[in-house]
């Protein structure tokens, strides 16, 4: 009986850790500057996608190579967006995952639903901090 109660309560106390933790880490998630709400306007050379993920696609061109950005650690995926404007201004589609927690460690393998949803694009490239297969 006190092996259950002392494991309950140390199960208890590591569940108040990791919310603690969580919601102290989105408290130092760095947010986007201000300047880059231009960059989510679609223009007549790029179309912009926000759900489900990040997405700078050229207008009017046949796109055959993408680069998957992984964000930064505690970085949100809307800082990017200035970049991936400009590298879809000169032909290369753009995605940028959102990630849990804005830590790209928890979703290594976002790329794969990109690939899967654009069989058009044929070289895919990785960039950002987290090793993704591709």
């Amino acid at each position: 009986m006190q092996k259950h109660r002392i494991l309950k309560s140390t199960l208890i106390s590591i569940l108040i850790l990791i919310i603690i933790g969580a919601v102290y880490l989105q408290s130092r998630i760095y947010k986007p500057m201000a300047e880059v709400d231009k960059a989510f306007v679609s223009s007549e050379q790029v179309r912009v996608e926000e759900k489900p993920t990040l997405a700078f696609l050229p207008v009017n061109q046949e796109i055959k190579d993408a680069i998957i950005f992984y964000p930064g650690g505690l970085v949100d995926e809307k800082a990017y967006a200035p970049l991936g404007r400009a590298l879809a201004e000169n032909g290369v589609a753009v995605f940028i995952p959102a990630v849990p927690l804005k830590l790209a460690v928890f979703s290594p393998n976002a790329a794969e639903q990109m690939i899967e949803s654009h069989p058009e694009i044929t070289h895919w490239y990785t960039a950002g901090p987290c090793h993704a297969r591709v």
